[in-house]
């Protein structure tokens, strides 16, 4: 079996020349269970997963990992969306995908070899992309008055304070995901000083980010740090972190100063730290006087939904 390009620049799976495959191949529904991990910091999916199913007369059975040849439309991936890899998958495939997803699986002598599709629904674009929307402290700001747009893939920002986010067939990016706040629920003022600690749960695709930040002023302009985290999405995960939020949010002491800190920087099961992201947050929201001074108890991180995908 080979991989070829259509004549509308598209891919296929060519099994030309050689008949065995055609005869040996069928297609068969599985339940994607883990993805690939090629690196941890940053995250970066190797563009394969394991999936579940009945793919044989016996019960269900976990595949090893195999490839995803699903082709990323260009509004996250660019022309890159349609690179084939070393292993055959598609790069930036995963993207499309999460865990317990419902799959189309190519078979191969039996042995699950490719997931090509989904099982059901519509197909997904490849998602990228996360915005932050900030409400400032001038009177009558808005979380909509200031928007920015980071990419995980670049590591960094996607477009700047309030300049149009666009895909790369020139469409508008729609960020209907609200992401979940895990903790900091409340600011804490000490005198004319304002501290506030907060961590945010985003989806991306398969990927969740945890997003924490701690702002401190007169009255509070000052972002004073920003860690990213990464992991990849589970619906238990996700409890798990939920859970690990609001255990946070009870054990805030009195005085905020009296530990409160390394409460909010306590790690969050099966999360990495991301180097390069966490310093590209710092260099644009970080330092005294940042405009657009972000208020952080009333701010919003909002990721792309899918438009069939209920809110989990």
């Amino acid at each position: 079996m080979r991989v070829r390009v259509t004549e509308r620049g598209g891919f296929r799976l060519n099994h030309w020349p050689n008949f065995r495959d055609v005869y040996e191949g069928e297609y068969k529904t599985g339940q994607i269970t883990e993805f690939g991990v090629l690196t941890y910091d940053p995250l970066v999916l190797d563009g394969t997963c394991k999936v579940v199913g009945l793919f044989d007369m016996y019960p269900l059975q976990e595949s090893d990992f195999i490839p995803i040849f699903y082709t990323c439309k260009r509004a996250a991936y660019g022309d890159e969306g349609t690179a084939v890899e070393a292993n055959n998958s598609l790069r930036g495939a995963p993207m499309a995908f999460r865990v317990g997803d419902n799959v189309r699986v190519l078979m191969k002598a039996g042995v699950p070899d490719t997931v090509v599709t989904f099982a059901q629904g519509p197909p997904r674009m490849c998602k990228d992309v996360f915005q932050i929307a900030m409400r400032s402290w001038f009177p009558g700001s808005a979380p909509g008055d200031n928007l920015i747009h980071y990419s995980l893939q670049r590591q960094g920002l996607y477009s700047a304070l309030n300049e149009e986010c666009l895909d790369t067939y020139g469409h508008g990016l729609q960020f209907n995901l609200p992401g979940i706040r895990l903790f900091g629920q409340r600011e804490f003022q000490l005198g004319t000083v304002i501290n506030y600690w907060g961590d945010w749960l985003v989806r991306i695709g398969p990927v969740a980010l945890i997003i924490q930040i701690h702002s401190v002023g007169l009255p509070g302009p000052y972002t004073g740090f920003s860690v990213v985290w990464a992991a990849v999405w589970s619906k238990e995960a996700e409890a798990e972190w939920i859970a690990h939020g609001q255990m946070k949010e009870a054990t805030i002491p009195t005085n905020p100063l009296a530990g409160i800190g390394g409460i909010s920087q306590a790690p969050y099961l099966g999360m990495t730290h991301q180097t390069a992201f966490s310093a590209a947050l710092d260099a644009t929201l970080g330092g005294v006087m940042r405009f657009p001074y972000p208020r952080w108890v009333l701010c919003e991180l909002n990721g792309q939904q899918w438009p069939y995908e209920q809110t989990l």
